[in-house]
């Protein structure tokens, strides 16, 4: 990627990939250096903030990660990974994450776990043989 950045400077897909590349390398900060790069060249990417956010949350910087989550689901409203991963962000920092998880699983995601993860456990059934 370094060379392709080198004879192409201004694409925004390189730094993307790279930034990929070193978030799978758990290069965290080095993924988010490249990200930023990214949306400072093509602002308008889903993507970019999606995976942004990710490199964020593994930093613990859960509002962060929030934030790039809510980008990338203003600029792609209709993308279920956003709101699976702002749901666990959300979790992390004790703000309930539940419709997000459910609007994940609307959209496609299909996660039982994750619901039952993040969202509050239903209250107790009442006792139909023995009622008060």
């Amino acid at each position: 990627y370094n060379k392709s950045i080198d004879l192409d400077p201004n694409n925004s897909l390189l730094y993307a990939t790279r930034g990929l590349a070193k978030y799978y390398l758990k290069d965290y900060n080095g993924a988010i250096s490249d990200y930023n790069k990214s949306i400072n060249l093509t602002p308008n990417s889903s993507v970019v903030y999606y995976e942004r956010g990710l490199a964020k949350q593994y930093l613990k910087d859960y509002d962060g990660a929030i934030s790039d989550y809510n980008k990338s689901i203003d600029l792609d409203p209709n993308n279920s990974l956003p709101y699976a991963a702002r749901a666990l962000a959300k979790e992390r920092t004790g703000i309930d994450g539940c419709a997000d998880a459910r609007k994940a699983n609307e959209l496609g995601y299909n996660s039982d776990t994750l619901i039952a993860f993040v969202c509050k456990p239903f209250p107790p059934t009442p006792n139909i043989d023995n009622p008060k």
